[in-house]
């Protein structure tokens, strides 16, 4: 706070949570707020399925899934489901059994608030499977966690700057942008969203549809 009204200040670029962005805008200087991303990942059925899982690991991985830009749900049609989840495991991804999400679910985000807890925040899979009790396969990257829905009912559906992977399957290509849609509304508003697809008028509808800063 001190800083922040400082009066040599000229600038603050607040990269935060709802209240450090809160007390940016109220410290008197001049101040651009990016709040929480939730950031969901569509893949699309004309997706290249092995670039999509190598993208999203490399992205997720870097800094132990820190940057509020990293992805934070995977959501594909039903129909490519298996071969994602495939891939997935060829390179890492490790799909949580019911009785794991819920130990992972429990050490990740605080049950009173629905907040992520910070004592996962960029910690790596091996350490947040030591907390929660769990042992994931050797090499594991992600924690990858299925989930039927979205909002305080499915706490790993919001945002978890952690190696930690949301993952819904969707009957069509509608319902996935509804569902991606859910995920932004829940707590990224404006901020950022991707889909992984060859085919142009599906980029086009998804990034028309999406209330994200930058789609990708």
């Amino acid at each position: 706070q001190a800083v922040m009204t400082h009066q040599d200040l000229a600038l603050i670029l607040a990269t935060g949570g709802t209240g450090l962005v809160g007390a940016a805008y109220s410290s008197g200087t001049p101040a651009i707020g990016v709040g929480p991303g939730n950031v969901p990942v569509l893949v699309d059925t004309s997706a290249d399925v092995r670039f999509a899982v190598e993208s999203i690991l490399v992205s997720k991985t870097f800094d132990n899934g820190t940057i509020c830009a990293s992805e934070q749900a995977i959501v594909v049609e039903q129909s490519l489901s298996p071969q994602l989840r495939a891939e997935f495991e060829r390179q890492g991804g490790y799909f949580l059994p019911p009785d794991e999400l819920a130990k992972v679910q429990a050490v990740a985000v605080l049950p009173d608030t629905g907040a992520m807890n910070p004592a996962v925040v960029g910690q790596p899979v091996a350490r947040i499977a030591e907390m929660a009790g769990i042992a994931p396969p050797a090499g594991t990257r992600v924690l990858l966690a299925p989930l039927a829905g979205v909002g305080r009912d499915f706490p790993l559906s919001g945002e978890v700057l952690a190696p930690i992977l949301a993952y819904y399957e969707t009957a069509d290509f509608d319902a996935a942008v509804k569902r991606c849609i859910d995920l932004n509304y829940l707590g990224g508003i404006g901020h950022t969203t991707a889909i992984y697809a060859n085919d142009e008028q599906r980029i086009q509808l998804y990034a028309n549809l999406m209330n994200a800063g930058r789609v990708l």
